[in-house]
Order: C-alpha cells, then structure tokens, then sequence
C-alpha cells in the first residue's frame, strides 16, 4: 500500500478503482483514499476525485467546507451548476455521507 500511494501512478489507481460503483463502500479503497489524504496529498484528493474521499468524515468535512467557501464569489450560472452537481454526488456518495 505504502508504494501505491507514494507513487502518483498508484495514487490515480487508487483514486480510479474508488470512483467504480460497485467499489463504492470498499473499506480497503476507503482507508488508502484516506491514508492518501493523511500524507499531504489533501489538494491532489479533493481536485481529482472529491467522492472518493468522502468516505472518512474528517476529509469530507474538510473538502466540503473548502468547497462551500470556493463557492462564495462564484457568480457565473455554468459554474455554479456544477459546483452543485459536486456537492450533490460527494453528499451521496457513501452510506455515511447520505441519509
């Protein structure tokens, strides 16, 4: 596990395999999205695959908070679409983070 998640390769893997829907509570991708996380790969996490990092609450919350604060002076239609289709698909994305 150490190897995947020092390499960038392995991280995309990683990040890949989590996003899979059948994948989706897979406890041993949650805990490498997590420990990817924990090693200072925060920005890379939440830019590449927000849903996949939604499993553990600490990153979630961080994600979610830098998400909402991004949205703040946000203006542009498009944009904002989006940014709610994001928070939308990482707030249902695992039977933690839906109701």
């Amino acid at each position: 596990m150490d190897a995947l998640v020092r390499e960038a390769e392995g991280r995309k893997l990683l990040y890949e395999l989590s996003e899979k829907p059948g994948n989706k509570n897979c406890l041993l991708l949650n805990f490498a999205i997590h420990s990817i996380w924990k090693r200072g790969y925060a920005d890379e996490t939440e830019v590449a695959h927000v849903t996949a990092a939604t499993a553990y609450f600490s990153v979630f919350h961080h994600v979610l908070c830098n998400k909402l604060q991004s949205l703040c002076g946000v203006t542009d239609e498009d944009t904002l679409t989006a940014s709610k289709m994001e928070l939308r698909r990482m707030s249902t994305h695992s039977q933690f983070t839906c109701k």
